[in-house]
Formats: structure tokens, C-alpha cells, sequence
């Protein structure tokens, strides 16, 4: 909770007790292999230190400092798990008549309600920074989004005659229906590193309608099926048992979802309270609105 926090909204994490996170990203490569460091983030927050206590080495403006915070799990972990509050709402309607939906919050018969409301608007605005409240949503958006049935991925399986042969799968998944009536203006999804697996499947549907536009940081790379592995032990792992592919061939691991305009978080920004990305997706629906007329 921000009122009992030691940490401020901005501060950038430099080191945690006095190791730097390219250290710890170094060591625990091992058993989180990502594709790319802004994927990282998702679980620097489980490996990042052991115990009840931790020191973060903090940069807050021009001043860097260190910062303990103790009774970790009491303070946090533990009310983190019943308390779910939404930072914002899941939709609402933006100035220049551009609708927001933030898809970690919508299911599909929401999405589905919601976007009917996008028919005269210049542009949607998808927030995919981190997990589909449910993953079949890429349907349900396609089938708004796509004037006809589109397959965006294929994908290859492991030929059990033959261990260590993948082969591409003949069957492909196609996205949407035919619907004349599909939506003509701008579609905008917004990724960060926290957007893996289900979540990468739904931005790269949205990116790939006819006015379709990426925006943010690279995301996992991880748009395969999951695979559990026990060890005798009693650990498990997981991994990713499946090769998705775009369709010029190109592996989407490790790069994750391909992304038409790069940005990355800006301290200065989060400090002053502003979503960065947010604001670019509404700049660029605006452009595109005024080309075309």
C-alpha cells in the first residue's frame, strides 16, 4: 500500500541488498530463461531477495539512496492475496472520442459489450500490460477487429517416431469471422514485459487487424503451450512445449510479439502520475485520424 511504503511511485530499483539487478538476473538465468530482459521483471519480484527484510538501493530523481523495508510478508504479500483492486477503470471513453479497455480486467462478454460502444470512435486503445482476464478473449476481439478470418501464427510439433524432429503443423488457427461490419478505425495495444503467453497471443491479434499498431517494450516470448514437469523431488518447472511461429517462418522466441513502436517506461513520467504509453497511443490515433481525412 503506497500510504505505508517506504518506496515512492518513480523510484527505480537499482540493486537489492547491495546486488545489482544485472547480478541477480545473471544468477538466476538458470532457472528463469526469458527471452529478454524487460521479461525479467516478471520474476525479479520472486528471486530478488530471501526472508522477511530487504535493502533497495534506489535512484529517486537526481538522489540515490538506500531504503530497508522489514515485515515483508505481513505488510505485503500477505494482503496483496485478498486485497484485488483496480488501479483504474476498465473502461472509459478519453478525449478525441477514443475508447480505453483494459484487457487484464475484461472478459470476453465484457470486451464483446464494451466494444460495440467503439463503433463511431476513432480508435481503441487495448491495455495488455500483463495477464488476459481470460485468454479466449483473441476471439472474441479478432471477430470485432477482422474483416475476414486470419491465421497469425503457425505451429510445429514434436514427431514422437523420430525424438528431437519437430514438424509444422498443416492446421492452422484462424481469428475471426467474416464480417463486413468490422471495425475501420485504429486499434492500439499497449505491451510491456509482463505481457507473456496468452497475453502476447491477444496483443499480436490486435496488432495484426488492418489498422492494427503495437506500442511498448519487448514482451516474453513465450507463446507456446505450457508444459508442467514434476521432479521426483516434489518441484516442478514448466516450459514452454510448443514452436509458434509468424508466418514468414520467423521464431517468436525470444523477441515475443512484434512491435511497431518501441517505448519504455519513464521514471519522470510515473513520478508526475502519467501513463506514457497511453498518452502515445492517443497521439498516434490522432495522427491517423487526421491523414485520413
Amino acid at each position: 500500500p503506497v500510504d505505508s511504503c517506504e518506496l515512492q511511485e518513480g523510484d527505480v530499483i537499482v540493486a537489492v541488498n547491495h546486488k545489482s539487478i544485472a547480478e541477480i538476473r545473471k544468477e538466476k538465468r538458470i532457472y528463469n530463461n526469458l527471452g529478454d530482459g524487460s521479461a525479467d521483471q516478471y520474476a525479479i519480484y520472486y528471486v530478488g531477495f530471501d526472508g522477511d527484510s530487504v535493502i533497495y538501493t534506489i535512484e529517486r530523481g537526481n538522489e540515490s539512496m538506500d531504503v530497508a523495508i522489514h515485515n515483508v510478508n505481513e505488510r505485503y504479500w500477505e494482503k496483496g492475496k485478498n486485497v484485488e483492486t483496480p488501479i483504474h477503470e476498465p473502461s472509459r471513453m478519453l478525449k478525441d472520442s477514443i475508447l480505453y479497455l483494459d484487457i487484464t480486467l475484461l472478459n470476453s462478454e465484457e470486451l464483446r459489450t464494451h466494444m460495440k460502444r467503439a463503433e463511431n470512435c476513432k480508435g481503441i486503445i487495448f491495455d495488455m500490460r500483463g495477464y488476459p482476464k481470460e485468454w479466449t478473449c483473441s476471439n472474441t476481439i479478432a471477430s470485432f477487429l477482422y474483416p475476414h478470418p486470419k491465421a497469425v501464427f503457425y505451429y510445429t510439433y514434436a514427431d514422437y517416431w523420430q525424438p528431437g524432429i519437430f514438424r509444422k503443423n498443416p492446421n492452422v488457427e484462424l481469428f475471426g469471422t467474416e464480417n463486413p461490419d468490422y471495425y475501420k478505425g485504429t486499434a492500439v495495444v499497449l505491451v510491456n514485459g509482463l505481457a507473456m503467453s496468452a497475453a502476447e497471443r491477444v496483443a499480436t491479434v490486435i496488432g495484426n487487424a488492418p489498422k492494427g499498431h503495437v506500442i511498448g517494450e519487448p514482451t516474453c516470448g513465450t507463446l507456446g503451450l505450457v508444459l508442467y514437469v514434476p521432479f521426483v523431488s516434489g518441484v516442478a518447472t514448466r516450459i514452454t512445449g510448443q514452436g509458434v511461429y509468424w508466418p514468414d517462418g520467423t521464431c517468436t522466441y525470444p523477441n515475443g510479439v512484434k512491435i511497431d513502436q518501441y517505448l519504455y517506461p519513464d521514471p519522470e513520467a510515473i513520478r508526475q502520475g502519467k501513463d506514457a504509453m497511453l498518452e502515445e497511443a492517443v497521439k498516434y490515433i490522432r495522427a491517423q485520424s487526421e491523414d485520413m481525412r
